[in-house]
């Protein structure tokens, strides 16, 4: 799965876990203006966020971008 873009993991993580249980979410997806989302998080006391492009495969580590 390393290989497919994103939105196609995210899709078959979703299938796979299914509606939401104790411990186990999968996260929404938010487009537009990101240090928007980055301030609310703030706000909510969120330890961070995480931010992907769509169409990018996995690679472990962290990116230069």
């Amino acid at each position: 799965m390393r290989r497919l873009p994103i939105e196609s993991r995210k899709r078959m993580l979703s299938k796979l876990v299914g509606s939401p249980r104790a411990g186990i979410i999968v996260n929404e997806h938010y487009e537009g203006d990101g240090e928007m989302v980055f301030q609310h998080a703030c706000k909510l006391g969120c330890e961070g966020i995480v931010s992907k492009r769509f169409g990018s495969t996995y690679s472990s580590g962290r990116s230069k971008y």
